[in-house]
């Protein structure tokens, strides 16, 4: 999101407009602009569909976040399959489920017949589960912590390897900013992203020269995380 005349609301100073300073973005942009070859052209890796019908998100949105939030918190990639109704036009089609192996279908009875007739036929009862937990046991995290850090994996996949996003949430709110962490230990299914000969990586990181990292039987040791890194893996290397 552009900070630029955002509407915002806060109690001291009602309704107005955010404008954001330079100073505090324009390093952001730069890093993004520099790597967009890590970002271009890739895709989220995922293997749980989370089968949304509009009107049933309409009707309790907090119930979905959390659900979202619980498989996130779990490590488990999901994409979202969104289900139209009389507000939102759209029909659910191949592309919204390629490449999934698990939907994750709480509420079947809220889509329309032709996003349900969509589902039945392209996904065998054996493949649908009710439950957020049903769906973290159906589809174990490709990419893990090893301890208890606090951050966020997000894989993804590119044409030339996959790119993990590692976004730390050690916020501090005295300092209004995310403590940087020491010694992030990671454990990555390697063969699954597409990239089972990687020996090395890149960190890349917005506040931090780029640093090389061993690959050892899928397992990466990230010397630091602040507010977000990206973990770059090839086959070649």
């Amino acid at each position: 999101m552009a900070p630029h005349r955002q509407w915002c609301y806060t109690e001291e100073k009602g309704t107005h407009w955010y404008e954001g300073p330079r100073g505090a973005y324009a390093p952001l942009y730069r890093f993004v602009r520099e790597n967009r070859a890590l970002l271009d052209d890739h895709r989220a890796w995922a293997k749980v569909g989370l089968v949304l019908p509009h009107r049933s998100f309409a009707d309790d949105r907090e119930r979905w976040i959390g659900m979202g939030e619980a498989l996130s918190a779990a490590g488990v990639p999901y994409r979202i399959v969104l289900g139209g109704d009389d507000v939102v036009e759209r029909t659910i089609g191949p592309d919204d489920l390629r490449g999934l192996r698990v939907l994750l279908d709480p509420f079947p009875g809220d889509l329309l017949p032709a996003d349900r007739a969509t589902l039945d036929a392209a996904f065998a009862p054996g493949r649908c589960v009710r439950t957020v937990g049903e769906a973290i046991a159906a589809a174990p995290a490709v990419v893990a912590v090893e301890g208890d850090a606090p951050v966020r994996l997000l894989p993804r996949v590119g044409p030339a390897g996959a790119v993990v996003h590692v976004l730390g949430r050690s916020y501090e709110s005295q300092r209004d900013a995310v403590a940087t962490l020491r010694d992030v230990s990671l454990r990555i299914d390697l063969e699954a992203l597409g990239v089972a000969g990687c020996r090395r990586a890149r960190v890349v990181a917005p506040d931090s020269a780029t640093v090389e990292v061993p690959v050892e039987a899928g397992r990466v040791r990230l010397p630091s995380v602040g507010l977000w890194s990206m973990l770059y893996l090839e086959t070649r290397r």
